[in-house]
């Protein structure tokens, strides 16, 4: 309802205001003119008691229920409960991530097949830096060339209160906000769910993009950062 879309909005902007680069628990990006954003705040279930109990909501177990698998939700492990904030306007790091999939960073025979459900905050769509996806891409294990064309791809539209679900094997593009202004952005919490096995081999409060803070400064590296 727009009264949760709400309650969660102002929640998520005082985790935003309380992380900090060096808690590991956040991404950070830089802008033009060298400020630095907070662009994703993950285990927000392990934050603030709204987010606690999100990944046992019956309405997002009801739409996970929909896949051939049996999946659970997964809110200890992994990125926990997060928050995606399309960031203005970034220079460096990774806020706008390239065409890739989830399992991108290994772990493929456990991560898939594996949902994300996106409770979205603020309206999906050009100027807010929607998700696009190649269809299919879901098919085939191996990374593959993607062509930009608006034939070939497709675009997410969504509004606040609307929820988004798909798998994380499925070639997808998170590209920065296109607002003629900078003042248009979306924000995004995401539950994932995934194979009893996941729970199994990922131990608790880690995951695959752990590798991402390897460099040792607390900050998420770009593909083209990393090279």
């Amino acid at each position: 309802s727009q009264d949760e879309v709400a309650a969660m909005r102002a929640d998520v902007e005082a985790q935003r205001a309380a992380a900090d680069p060096g808690d590991k628990r956040s991404w950070w990006a830089t802008d033009a003119s060298g400020d630095e954003h907070c662009c994703r705040v993950t285990y927000l279930n392990q934050r603030s008691p709204r987010f606690a109990d999100l990944a046992h909501d019956p309405r997002l177990l009801r739409l996970a229920a929909l896949a051939s698998a049996d999946l659970l939700p997964t809110p200890d492990h992994g990125d926990g409960v997060s928050v995606v904030i399309k960031c203005p306007e970034i220079v460096h790091g990774l806020a706008d991530l390239p065409w890739h999939r989830d399992c991108g960073m290994g772990g493929h025979p456990v991560l898939c097949p594996g949902l994300n459900v996106g409770v979205q905050l603020d309206a999906a769509n050009v100027d807010t830096g929607q998700l696009r996806f190649l269809p299919g891409s879901q098919h085939f294990a191996s990374s593959m060339a993607v062509d930009e064309s608006a034939s070939t791809t497709v675009a997410i539209d969504a509004e606040p209160g609307d929820v988004t679900v798909h798998y994380g094997h499925t070639m997808h593009v998170a590209p920065a906000p296109a607002s003629p202004d900078g003042a248009a952005y979306r924000r995004t919490v995401y539950v994932s769910f995934h194979k009893p096995e996941y729970l199994e081999v990922i131990p608790e409060g880690q995951g695959y993009n752990d590798i991402l803070f390897a460099h040792g400064d607390g900050r998420v590296r770009s593909p083209e950062e990393r090279v």
